[in-house]
Formats: structure tokens, C-alpha cells, sequence
């Protein structure tokens, strides 16, 4: 279980209507039409780099996967990642789910940088350590009012698109654990938590591939429907079929 430091309910409430003012689009239009009228929306579908980074909605860029793959086992992650084509290997300061696979570490963002390094040699990647002031949202607040669950592989969040998690469908085998992980941490352990209600949810955009009928909007929008299921109301999913957007590459 994921532990954050207390924080005051008015700094909470502040960064929440903060939030609610910047994904006032996505509410009015809904995801489908926020992403066809995004300028430049292209460019959310182009990877500038194959950076292994968090699902932290700080880290807008990169290919995505809950502590770089921390909570996997070394077999597994070595042999995705490899998959996966990365050239950068990552970690960031305060990590969750680092904080998960060593809850007994006394000082986890020394720990956090030492496993990286060691993972990033093993794999013959550079490595980067990602500061806390690099993140785009508030120090000790997840600020996530959506959570991306991306088929597509190559999805960065771009000015217009609302703050959100992101998790990989498309090159880590355990997306759907991980979407369900992060629902449960947003509505029990850090973040917004129990102020989404049905007139302010929580967003679960699919982003389907465009050509790839396993990672269709029909199937990974059952995937987000399911882990979504038990939170109720609080929760909604939208599917997108990306093959406009990313007609350049298709």
C-alpha cells in the first residue's frame, strides 16, 4: 500500500479546482472531440524518444510503465523492455510504486536511484533520474483528473490534453494490472480520491491502435470498463479509434 506524507485539505481543494478549470474542455466536449479539436494533435502520437518513465501524470512524455517496470520481475521487465525498443531508462524522485516493491527501504530516493542504475546497466541503457521539480504537477499531489490507457504505444500528453496517467497497453503484458493498480491508488491512497463524484469523474480515455485488431477501441474499452467497474460512477471511459489522428504514420 502506497503511503503519502499528509496534506492540507484546502491545498487538496485548491489543486482541485485548479484541475477542474484546466479539463473543463474534456467535460464540455468529451474525449473524442477534445482530441479532434486539440491543435497539433498529431504530435501526442510521436515519440521524441524511447524514455522508459513512470505512469506518473508528471511525466508527459516517453513510453510509460509504473516504476519503470519496478513491480515486474527482473526476467519479465529485462525482456520487455528489450521488446519495447528503449533507449533510455528512468526513475523519479518519490515513486510510488517504488515505494510499493520496497516498503522497508528507509530512503527510498537514494534506493530508487541505485536499483535504476543498476537496471540500466544491465539492460546497456543510459540512465536519467528524474527531480521532483522536473514533474509537471505539485511536489507531494497526484493532480490527475484522467488516466490514458494506451494502445497506441507512443501516446505523450501535449499542450491542450488534460494532466493524466499513462499506462502502456501496447508493450507491457501487465497493462490491465497496472490500469487497476492506479484506479485503486487515485481512489484510496493519494490524489483527488474521494472528490470525483458523477458530475466530476475520473477520466479512462482508451486510446485504441490504429491498425492493430487486439488493441481495437471495442477491446480495450471492455479492458477499462472492467477495471473500472468497481468504483462505480466516479469513473468514465471513453475509447478512441486513432486512425485519424495518426494517419501520417499508418
Amino acid at each position: 500500500m502506497i503511503t503519502a506524507s499528509p496534506i492540507a485539505e484546502e491545498t487538496v481543494r485548491a489543486e482541485w479546482e485548479s484541475a477542474l478549470v484546466g479539463a473543463a474542455k474534456l467535460k464540455e466536449r468529451g474525449a473524442k472531440r477534445l482530441f479532434n479539436s486539440t491543435p497539433n494533435i498529431e504530435q501526442a502520437f510521436v515519440l521524441k524518444g524511447r524514455s522508459l518513465v513512470c505512469v506518473d501524470e508528471g511525466i508527459a512524455y516517453g513510453i510509460h510503465l509504473p516504476g519503470s517496470g519496478v513491480l515486474m520481475s527482473t526476467d519479465q521487465r529485462r525482456a520487455e523492455i528489450k521488446n519495447a525498443g528503449i533507449e533510455e531508462f528512468t526513475t523519479h524522485e518519490n515513486c510510488g510504486a517504488f515505494r510499493m516493491a520496497f516498503p522497508n527501504e528507509t530512503n527510498p530516493n537514494q534506493a530508487c536511484q541505485e536499483w535504476g542504475r543498476r537496471e540500466a546497466d544491465a539492460l546497456g541503457l543510459p540512465y536519467r533520474h528524474i527531480n521532483v521539480g522536473e514533474l509537471d504537477r505539485p511536489p507531494e499531489l497526484h493532480t490527475a483528473l484522467v488516466a490514458y490507457y494506451d494502445g497506441t504505444g507512443v501516446f505523450n500528453r501535449i499542450p491542450g490534453l488534460p494532466r493524466g496517467f499513462v499506462i502502456s497497453r501496447k508493450h507491457f503484458s501487465t497493462a490491465k494490472e497496472d490500469l487497476e493498480l492506479r484506479l485503486m491508488n487515485i481512489f484510496r491512497n493519494f490524489g483527488f480520491g474521494k472528490l470525483f463524484t458523477r458530475e466530476n469523474p475520473l477520466y479512462l480515455i482508451a486510446l485504441a491502435h490504429p491498425t492493430d485488431p487486439s488493441l481495437s477501441a471495442k477491446i480495450l474499452e471492455a479492458e477499462a470498463r472492467h477495471a473500472a467497474a468497481g468504483y462505480g460512477a466516479p469513473v468514465r471511459v471513453e475509447a478512441i479509434r486513432t486512425n485519424w489522428l495518426m494517419r501520417s504514420q499508418v
